[in-house]
């Protein structure tokens, strides 16, 4: 059987020892697992570091679409607003637009009446109206 001369850590203050084959085989045999201890420890160290990486970027990423989330529901409300104030302009409008119709219609009748009675004049009928548009008593 063939032994191996190893120098070893504890053996270093030493020198070098011959070693039996089998103590020899068991140093190896540990100095090995070590060495592959070690392999496993900074493979382990470095997922860990790539997996902290991944996190905090998956939390930037997480945090990012909060805020563009949170932009979105604003535009959203402000738009909604903008909408409300439209509709409400849009509804005036029209209510402004039927008032100014009805005054027209108005103004047509009294010109057709005065037409039909000249002794009707301009003057005799009031410019405004204080009631309701619809109101047809003055003729």
């Amino acid at each position: 059987s063939v032994c191996l001369s190893v120098y070893l850590p504890a053996d270093m203050k030493k020198g070098h020892l011959l070693l039996s084959c089998e103590q020899t085989y068991l140093q190896m045999f540990g100095l090995f697992q070590n060495i592959e201890l070690k392999v496993e420890v900074e493979s382990l160290k470095q997922e860990l570091q790539e997996k902290q990486h991944l996190t905090a970027a998956e939390s930037l990423t997480n945090h990012n679409e909060a805020e563009l989330q949170r932009r979105c529901e604003e535009r959203q409300q402000e738009i909604d607003h903008m909408q409300q104030v439209l509709e409400s302009k849009i509804q005036i409008l029209q209510e402004e637009a039927q008032l100014a119709r009805d005054e027209a219609e108005l103004r047509v009748r009294m010109t057709e009446s005065h037409l039909q009675h000249p002794s009707v004049t301009m003057e005799m009928v009031p410019k405004e109206t204080s009631g309701d548009m619809n109101d047809q008593s003055i003729f």
